[in-house]
C-alpha cells in the first residue's frame, strides 16, 4: 500500500498545451470519434499501515524475525501514517519473518542463494539451488528466443560437467497464458562460462513470440550408462525475461522491461530496497530514505525513452504524465490494448484509491490477472499478479523509442 503523497505534484498547469503537443507526437491518442474516452477519477490521499514485530524476534538482527507464518497472526503491532507512507517498522521492530536461522544474518528471506556451503540462505526451503544473472540489456535475446545464465550452485551438478553428464530440463510459459506450460525435455548442457559455475542455456520459443515476457526455471539431471536421467540438486526459482520486438516501438519496450528486471535481480541480491547493501530502500531511484517509492521505480526505469517522465514521485504525476498526453485509458482496455512496459495505477487494498505504481508485464486470459514489475513491493522490486478490480487505469506507450 504505497500512496506517494509525500512530494509536492509535478505537474504545471502553464505547460498543458505543450504537453498535450507532446501527446500527438509521443502517444497514443485516446479518443474515441469526437469524444474522450472515460478516465478512472485520481485518489485522494489514504491512511497507510503496516505490520511491524518486535526486534526481540530477530536475534542476529538483519531485519528478519525467527516467527513462523502461524506464531506471526498475533505477535504483530500494526503502525499507520496518516496520508504519509513509510517502507519500514519504527524503531526496535523489524518488517518481515520467516527467518530460518536467525543466528546467522546472513541468511533470510531478502539474502540471495550462494554456492557451494550447504545452507538454505534465501529461506526457500532448497540449499545451493541453480540461480539466474540478469543484464540489463537481456542476455542474448533474440525476436525468437532468449538465454539464461544458471548459476550451479551445487557439487553434484558442477561434477557432471567433466564426465559430460550434465542434462537440464527447462518449463518455460508466457506469461499471457502462465497456465500453458511448455517443456523442454532433458538436453546435453555444453555451454559454460569460463570458471564452469555456470551454464548458458538457449530456449527457442515460437515465430509468434517476438515482444513476449516469459517466465522459466531449470532443473539439472546425470544421465547414467543405461541412459536413465537421474535428478541432481533443487530446481531453480523463476527467472524472467522479454523477447525482443519486431519492430522500433516494440524493441523498446523490451529495453524498458529488461532494464526494469535488473533492478528485480538486484533486489533478489539485497543490493537494493529492504535493508539493501547498495542502495538501501529507493534511494537508487531518488526516493528518500524510508519513503515510498513505486512511482520513483517507474520513472527512473522509464526515462531514458520517455520525455518528461524523470522526477515524477507519485501516482498522481504519473497519471498527469499520461493524460497530458491523451494516453491514459480505462482498466477495460487493458485485455486489448496493453502491452509490456505500460504503466498501471493500482488499488492495492481495493478501496476505490490509488494507492500503488507498477509496470504492465502481460494480461493472463487463462485467469483474468494482470501480471506487474513493481517497485517497493514490500520495499523489495517485485513481480506481481494483480486481480483485475485491483487496476484503476492504463497509462499507454506509442512511438516511445523517438526520445
Amino acid at each position: 500500500m504505497n500512496k506517494q503523497i509525500t512530494k509536492t505534484n509535478r505537474r504545471r498547469k502553464a505547460a498543458s498545451a505543450i504537453a498535450v503537443t507532446l501527446g500527438a507526437i509521443f502517444f497514443g491518442v485516446a479518443l474515441t470519434g469526437s469524444s474522450r474516452r472515460e478516465f478512472i477519477p485520481v485518489a485522494q490521499a489514504a491512511d497507510h499501515e503496516m505490520k511491524c514485530y518486535s526486534e526481540g524476534f530477530d536475534r542476529d538482527g538483519d531485519g528478519y524475525a525467527s516467527l513462523n507464518t502461524e506464531d506471526a497472526k498475533s505477535a504483530y503491532r500494526l503502525f499507520q501514517w496518516d496520508g504519509k507512507g513509510k517502507t519500514n517498522c519504527p524503531q526496535h521492530y523489524v518488517r518481515f519473518i520467516n527467518d530460518c536461522n536467525d543466528r546467522d544474518a546472513e541468511v533470510n528471506a531478502g539474502k540471495p542463494e550462494r554456492a557451494l556451503n550447504g545452507k538454505d540462505d534465501n529461506c526457500n526451503q532448497r540449499i545451493d539451488e541453480p540461480t539466474f544473472e540478469y543484464f540489463e540489456n537481456g542476455n542474448n535475446n533474440t525476436t525468437y528466443s532468449f538465454e539464461m545464465l544458471v548459476y550451479l550452485n551445487s557439487q553434484d551438478v558442477i561434477d557432471q560437467i567433466s564426465a559430460g553428464r550434465l542434462y537440464a530440463k527447462v518449463e518455460y510459459a508466457r506469461l499471457r497464458d502462465s497456465e500453458n506450460v511448455l517443456n523442454r525435455e532433458p538436453f546435453l548442457v555444453n555451454m559454460f562460462n569460463r570458471e564452469g559455475t555456470a551454464a548458458r542455456i538457449n530456449v527457442a520459443v515460437g515465430n509468434g513470440d517476438s515482444a513476449t515476457v516469459f517466465h522459466a526455471r531449470v532443473r539439472f539431471y546425470r544421465r547414467a550408462d543405461d541412459g536413465k536421467f537421474h535428478r541432481l540438486g533443487e530446481l531453480s526459482d523463476w527467472y524472467y525475461t522479454m523477447t525482443n520486438g519486431e519492430s522500433d516501438k516494440t524493441r523498446t519496450r523490451a529495453h524498458i522491461v529488461l532494464k526494469g528486471f535488473k533492478e528485480y535481480f538486484d533486489s533478489l541480491n539485497a543490493n537494493v530496497g529492504y535493508r539493501g547493501n547498495v542502495d538501501v530502500d529507493g534511494t537508487r531511484y531518488s526516493a528518500s530514505r524510508n519513503e515510498i517509492w513505486c512511482s520513483e521505480f517507474y520513472a527512473w526505469v522509464t526515462k531514458t525513452w520517455l520525455p518528461g517522465v524523470a522526477g515524477s514521485n507519485t501516482t498522481d504525476d504519473l497519471i498527469d504524465f499520461f493524460r497530458d498526453n491523451n494516453a491514459f485509458y480505462s482498466t477495460g482496455e487493458i485485455p486489448s490494448r496493453a502491452a509490456p512496459g505500460d504503466y498501471l495505477p493500482i488499488d492495492s487494498n481495493k478501496d476505490g484509491d490509488v494507492n500503488h505504481s507498477g509496470m504492465f508485464l502481460a494480461y493472463d486470459s487463462t485467469k483474468n490477472l494482470v501480471w506487474s514489475l513493481e517497485g517497493n513491493s514490500g520495499d523489495k522490486v517485485g513481480v506481481n499478479t494483480r486481480e483485475m478490480e485491483e487496476i484503476r487505469g492504463l497509462g499507454y506507450l506509442t512511438r516511445s523509442e523517438l526520445r
